[in-house]
């Protein structure tokens, strides 16, 4: 469960509502006004680089691979794919030999060359890069590939992630799959997942009824998510790849919902309503009971609504979302339910946390409203600084998730469809165009 999102308002008309004049009356600790912050894009220049078509015995399958190509490279949001119509006059007679001088007279400050020989039903494809910053004339990768000539975008998404480690000292994400909730009709949303550039779209969840609310598995295999199909809010897992029906696997009174496994997958941890108020639990992953996987402990006994809980990478914390003070406010406790305290203090309305899933990482990020306006945020537990994601002149922007290497954040916005952020908010871009809700992106183990 989500408390009041703009997402989670249409998704079910039977989440436990929250007091509506909580946002008016209750004020920002000290008067801090989070949409006072403003997205930092002073020093912000994308890398300006050269994609030539491969050199290629099949064009159409050359044409293919500059296009994925390009596309990955405008996902990542730090580069700039300078237009062909710049590149120098005959660069294409030499080869994967060109003449470095007159790429840098463009303005290129890298190129990327490649090319694609298809023998029968496979292909040997090669890349290269040069990085001009570097100051030197030598090439700075080089990979060569051979698979069929149908693997050539899980080869190109290979490529692009070796490119992102070389800039970023840190493996790209290219390749990675997400979740998300798909908006059919009032009373029918669909759980689908796709790769992470919108592509290879698949249905998870089969019944038309409300199916909303997904999250991974660590392993990649199974995406959990709640369903009124019948007509209770339960809990439900399914084979990512999909084929075979959906699972119910806790189906106590009242909401059985926002759930998410913990990192090492032996732990559920669970928002249920079965003792009249909002609280959070933890569920054996594998134990089962009539009613559905066993019940380990109750982590959350307040008053108010706990919900929304997301684990630190190391799974010795869960983040989670209170009204206790008022207004909701980003909360962290023990795995164990030990040591509660409050952690964001500034912003009216702060929900749906999710935390950066690299190791040892103390970044979370969230949704934060005022006056009927949504953006996201991060908040460094370290350090107390909180970071501007989205403005609000790019419309509500919610539900935020972090690419397995936290490099990227996707959101669902009112723009339409998917976008991904740089972890800087200083670059935006869509990746599906649809009209989607609840996006969640998977774990390393979605990559092929």
């Amino acid at each position: 469960m989500r408390i009041l999102t703009a997402a989670a308002l249409t998704a079910a008309v039977t989440l436990v509502p929250l007091s509506a004049p909580a946002e008016a009356r209750t004020k920002p600790d000290g008067g801090k006004d989070l949409f006072t912050i403003t997205v930092d894009t002073q020093g912000f220049q994308p890398y300006r680089i050269a994609v030539g078509e491969p050199m290629a015995n099949d064009r159409p399958l050359g044409l293919f691979v500059r296009k994925v190509t390009t596309n990955n490279l405008r996902i990542a949001t730090s580069f700039r794919v300078l237009k062909e119509r710049t590149y120098p006059r005959g660069w294409r007679t030499k080869g994967l030999n060109p003449d470095l001088a007159r790429w840098r007279a463009i303005g290129a400050q890298g190129l990327m060359l490649s090319e694609v020989i298809v023998t029968g039903k496979r292909a040997r494809y090669t890349f290269v890069l040069w990085d001009f910053t570097a100051k030197t004339n030598r090439e700075v990768l080089r990979r060569v590939y051979s698979s069929t000539r149908s693997a050539a975008r899980q080869v190109v998404h290979g490529w692009c992630n070796e490119v992102m480690r070389y800039y970023t000292k840190v493996k790209g994400a290219f390749g990675t799959q997400i979740a998300f909730v798909a908006t059919i009709s009032a009373k029918r949303k669909y759980v689908y997942v796709s790769d992470h550039d919108g592509h290879g779209l698949r249905r998870v969840s089969k019944a038309k009824s409300l199916n909303i609310l997904p999250s991974w598995s660590p392993d990649g295999r199974y995406i959990l998510f709640t369903s009124y199909v019948r007509r209770n809010p339960d809990l439900y897992r399914v084979l990512a790849l999909g084929g075979v029906a959906p699972r119910r696997i806790s189906r106590r009174s009242g909401l059985n919902s926002g759930a998410v496994y913990s990192p090492d997958g032996k732990k559920i941890a669970l928002t249920m309503t079965k003792d009249g108020n909002s609280e959070i639990y933890l569920l054996s992953a594998r134990r089962r009971t009539r009613r559905g996987l066993r019940i380990i402990r109750r982590l959350t006994t307040s008053s108010a609504i706990d919900t929304s809980p997301t684990w630190s990478p190391d799974g010795k914390k869960i983040a989670f979302v209170s009204n206790r003070y008022g207004s909701p406010q980003i909360w962290i406790m023990n795995a164990d339910g030990t040591r509660k305290r409050r952690l964001t203090r500034r912003g009216y309305y702060n929900t749906t946390p999710t935390w950066c899933p690299k190791k040892g990482s103390q970044l979370i990020a969230f949704t934060s409203r005022k006056s009927g306006r949504f953006a996201i945020f991060t908040y460094n537990i370290a350090t107390g600084r909180y970071r501007r994601i989205t403005w609000t002149t790019h419309g509500n922007n919610e539900e935020p998730t972090w690419a397995p290497n936290c490099q990227l954040i996707a959101y669902a916005s009112s723009r339409g469809g998917i976008w991904v952020s740089n972890a800087s908010g200083s670059a935006h871009t869509r990746i599906y165009k649809g009209k989607a809700l609840q996006p969640r992106w998977g774990p390393w183990a979605t990559m092929h």
